[in-house]
């Protein structure tokens, strides 16, 4: 795709919609500056006959991102979001304690201009060039950490169709956020949202140069999102997946089955490559993606409960998920096992300190490899401004 073509449709296109600034000061002055500080505390410690041996880690960073973005001029908007990561109070002498999934290369902070962007809107139609945060099902931000994932792309959509969102882009880098820092590439990393060789962040690179170590031209994709029947979405994957949950007052769950066949001609036996932070399963745990492991099935009981009826900003979720690993897998080949995990998330929103967000998560998987359990503790306050 070229992006000269690109824009001249667009010119041919959409027209000239004026609204909001009517000078170029103005669309600086009339702008919007918003962001967010953010602390994260995590602890992993690590048992089972080959946990025991490896060391426990754990990391402490403050961190957040700075945005701000002009107000239209003729429909044209400019914004910039600047992000960092910095470690708070935790720097042991051996590094193999520090648990990297916070931090950059080399398990030190980073700073990083994330987002620049152009965009022009016209009626029902929005196109957005330069660096951005998406999330789709094969490419997203997965912000679970520190710092999300972040991208290079052009992107156009349109609404024009009643209930339905019609999408255009393309994707030519890939900005890996924090947590790509857990992996070290091969079948668990390509797998599970990030590379296949290395476990870079920090640095816009190519589409293909990040994913398997080869240029490309980037990556195309459209899509189609219709929202017209209530409380169903329909989805279709190239690997069998089902989902059903309810919501009733202050309770809500659901349970979800995935399922993947192998193929030994095929990149990783014939699992589910996502090296762009994508993750596009029902079944997944906090950390165990063994979804996406080719000859894979797994199950995932969930249940929520809302405590805002009783006068609390508080809300629980709890849940429980079992993966069935063929021997077919490219992670282990030959060897089948079963791992499950089972974890809790509370969000509280305490009245005293608008915008606050204060977030603990456990996760404690048996057998994420054969013989490997722990337990983890994640700590996270956020502050949106």
């Amino acid at each position: 795709m070229k992006y000269i073509g690109l824009g001249l449709s667009l010119a041919m296109v959409l027209g000239v919609q004026m609204y909001g600034a009517q000078t170029l000061e103005e669309a600086f002055s009339e702008g919007t500056t918003s962001g967010q500080i953010r602390l994260f505390y995590i602890t992993r410690d690590r048992s089972g006959s080959v946990g025991d041996t490896q060391t426990d880690r754990r990391a402490f960073a403050g961190g957040g991102h700075l945005k701000f973005e002009t107000a239209p001029l003729n429909g044209w908007s400019f914004g910039a979001t600047y992000y960092s990561t910095s470690p708070l109070g935790f720097d042991p002498d051996d590094k193999d304690e520090v648990n990297p999934s916070l931090y950059g290369e080399d398990k030190k902070g980073y700073a990083i201009l994330g987002e620049a962007y152009v965009k022009y809107q016209a009626d029902n139609t929005t196109f957005t060039y330069g660096r951005q945060k998406l999330n789709t099902p094969l490419a997203g931000a997965d912000d679970a950490r520190m710092l999300p994932n972040l991208f290079e792309a052009a992107v156009l959509s349109n609404t024009d169709v009643e209930k339905t969102t019609l999408i255009l882009a393309h994707v030519t880098k890939f900005q890996a956020g924090t947590f790509s820092n857990q992996y070290a590439g091969g079948a668990l990393g390509v797998s599970s949202g990030y590379s296949l060789v290395n476990s870079e962040s920090g640095r816009f690179m190519d589409m293909g140069e990040y994913a398997i170590g080869k240029d490309t031209d980037g990556v195309t994709m459209v899509a189609a999102i219709y929202k017209g029947l209530e409380n169903v979405t329909l989805q279709l994957w190239d690997y069998y997946a089902v989902k059903a949950g309810a919501k009733y007052g202050v309770f809500g769950g659901y349970v979800a089955y995935s399922q993947t066949d192998s193929a030994k001609d095929a990149a990783i036996n014939g699992g589910v490559v996502t090296p762009w932070g994508g993750m596009l399963a029902f079944t997944q745990g906090m950390v165990t993606c063994h979804m996406f492991f080719a000859d894979a099935s797994a199950w995932k009981v969930a249940g929520s409960y809302n405590f805002k009826g009783s006068g609390v900003l508080l809300n629980t979720v709890l849940y429980y998920a079992e993966f069935d690993v063929g021997a077919d897998n490219a992670v282990k080949e030959g060897v089948a096992w079963t791992a499950i995990e089972f974890g809790f998330d509370m969000k509280y929103y305490p009245e005293a300190v608008k915008n606050l967000q204060v977030r603990l998560r456990g996760n404690f998987p048996t057998d994420f490899v054969k013989g490997l359990d722990w337990s983890e503790y994640r700590l996270i306050l956020n502050y949106n401004f």
